[in-house]
């Protein structure tokens, strides 16, 4: 099993509101994630941390994701990905923001914050404990 940090940027796409709706949400990439991977969704400001522990409950192609169109807030040209992930969500971190913010991240090895990565061990143990 791996995890990967993937970003979302709240002032285009609801993901909450898609999670509230659907109770899961499809999610493109070209990184190779498998079933039962762990991605922790970052969002910039206000927050600059993660807020979301998921685990990939399904690896999907375009024609099987849901729409949910409504939760998209602009439309600066869609880009389809090779495949989408079923993100499930298994924990909240909105309470914990000083524990998982950008520095905290950081100090434990993440590089960057604007593409999907897989978490570097280091940081894995350190999210594994909060």
């Amino acid at each position: 099993m791996k995890k990967w940090l993937f970003p979302c940027n709240l002032g285009k796409y609801d993901i909450l509101g898609s999670f509230l709706k659907n109770g899961f949400v499809d999610y493109g990439t070209n990184l190779n994630l498998s079933e039962g991977d762990e991605v922790f969704i970052y969002t910039g400001a206000p927050y600059s941390a993660i807020f979301l522990k998921c685990r990939v409950r399904a690896i999907l192609k375009f024609e099987e994701t849901i729409d949910d169109g409504e939760f998209s807030v602009s439309d600066d040209g869609f880009k389809q990905k090779s495949k989408y992930v079923r993100l499930v969500p298994i924990k909240n971190y909105l309470n914990k923001i000083d524990m998982v913010n950008h520095i905290k991240l950081q100090e434990n090895g993440i590089k960057g914050f604007s593409f999907q990565v897989e978490i570097p061990q280091e940081l894995g143990k350190y999210l594994g404990n909060i």
